[in-house]
């Protein structure tokens, strides 16, 4: 039992988790690579040792599950998600994989390779498993008694990761508790829920790295590339859709078809935004009809072989042109917006992203990295989303902001309060003042940002 007695932390508290952290800090981090065997929780030791390997993590969640609970009673609602987590456990189980996470009606589970299976292999299957008997035995059911069928989207990655042991004892020796859990350390886990999240439908969404180590008992040639953004990430890998395993019984699955709602909403400025970009694909469609001209006078008349790589030449830097403006025309929206916080927050944060994605898509065309865009508009992003109070992503652009531009005092305290972690930005601020490229207007701000740091 324990009762609260007063608004404080004890001497003897604050020494115990002051003992755990320094012994984790200063300890050296030693690290084993996994067997075949994905090992217990109990057979981690509390401390810095941590294995690492190779890991297909999938994970898979429901479309729409926020709005169940307005559509069935809570009995219903018991029945699907005990049927529903029943099938994946007994699918990945059964498919030499550990469930690992339950988080809502998502599930994350892991394979590694073995002497008979790779990982890769293994997520798929269990992929398979799931799409056979959630298609196949319960959704049939649930269309006919409760009227509705599960869409679900599964999402595998494969990729290196590393484990280790994190949590605590009981508040006193004495007691037996033990709250211990164990965290995958890697962006394996991270894509496999975004791969799962970008697709519906009794669709499996695998990343590159998984599908180039298939066998061919999964028939790698049958999935087809995909490419999808979402947000403001770029996923690419291959997809397969209603990939079913054999069952004695054949029997008719039963599908969900489930599609996002477009946003509609428009105004004044969506329409003109709209109109400029018509106004560019009707010319982009006009050089690409001259390149198609081109091309065939470039067959049929030899003779004229240097005229014809003259025009051609014409229209690639008309076409350039047009990709520059397209590009100056999203980049203008973001510097337009500098300083105006009334007109950032009633734009809201989609527009913006969907600004920024745009923005991206087009400076690949014309091979500009997103290392080099993100550094273009970083001043005008951290004001952004400051207006709009999104400190995380502010914080993100104003490390950016520090490595390459100017940095103001004000701007720094304002996000830096909201967030409440500066480490990063510290270590930017001094390797900047070290590469004796700032200006001495500049260095004096630099300065007093970084001694407003140390003080933080």
């Amino acid at each position: 039992m324990f009762k609260i007695e007063n608004n404080k932390i004890s001497t003897d508290e604050l020494k115990s988790a002051s003992n755990a952290v320094n012994r984790i800090i200063f300890s050296e981090v030693l690290e084993k690579q996994m067997t075949d065997i994905l090992t217990n929780t109990d057979k981690l030791t509390d401390s810095n040792k941590i294995l690492t390997g190779k890991v297909s993590m999938l994970f898979i969640d429901i479309r729409e599950s926020t709005k169940l609970p307005n559509q069935f009673e809570s009995d219903d609602l018991v029945k699907i998600y005990r049927s529903y987590i029943r099938i994946i456990v007994q699918a990945v189980r059964y498919s030499g994989g550990v469930v690992r996470d339950f988080m809502g009606d998502g599930v994350l589970a892991t394979f590694i390779d073995d002497q008979y299976s790779s990982s890769e292999d293994k997520a798929v299957y269990s992929a398979r498993y799931m799409t056979t008997l959630l298609d196949k035995l319960l959704n049939p059911i649930l269309n006919k008694e409760l009227s509705y069928r599960i869409s679900y989207g599964i999402g595998v990655h494969t990729g290196e990761v590393s484990l280790s042991k994190v949590g605590m004892r009981g508040r006193d020796p004495e007691q037996e508790e033990i709250e211990y859990g164990t965290v995958w350390i890697g962006n394996s886990t991270n894509l496999a829920s975004k791969f799962s999240s970008a697709v519906s439908n009794s669709t499996i969404f695998i990343s590159s790295s998984t599908h180039s180590n298939l066998s061919d008992y999964n028939e790698s040639k049958k999935w087809k590339k995909f490419e999808i953004i979402k947000g403001n990430n770029l996923l690419n890998g291959y997809i397969i859709n209603q990939y079913y395993l054999n069952i004695e019984d054949e029997i008719e699955p039963v599908v969900a078809q489930y599609n996002e709602k477009e946003d509609k909403s428009l105004d004044i400025f969506t329409e003109i935004y709209e109109d400029y970009l018509s106004k560019l694909s009707l010319k982009s469609s006009e050089l690409g009809k001259k390149e198609a001209v081109l091309a065939n006078k470039e067959k049929e008349l030899n003779s004229k072989l240097d005229e014809v790589r003259k025009l051609e030449d014409t229209c690639t830097e008309q076409k350039k042109k047009l990709q520059n403006k397209e590009y100056n025309f999203y980049y203008e929206i973001l510097q337009k917006s500098f300083l105006k916080s009334d007109y950032i927050v009633a734009m809201e944060r989609k527009f913006w992203e969907d600004t920024v994605t745009r923005l991206m898509c087009i400076g690949k065309q014309l091979e500009k990295t997103e290392s080099e865009i993100k550094e273009e508009i970083c001043v005008y992003m951290v004001n952004i989303y400051s207006a709009l109070k999104i400190w995380d992503e502010a914080y993100e652009y104003l490390l950016i902001q520090a490595s390459n531009k100017w940095l103001h005092l004000n701007i720094v305290q304002l996000i830096i309060n909201n967030v409440s972690y500066s480490y990063e930005l510290k270590s930017a601020v001094k390797n900047r003042l070290r590469s004796d490229k700032l200006s001495e207007e500049y260095k004096k701000d630099f300065l007093k940002i970084e001694k407003w740091l140390e003080n933080k």
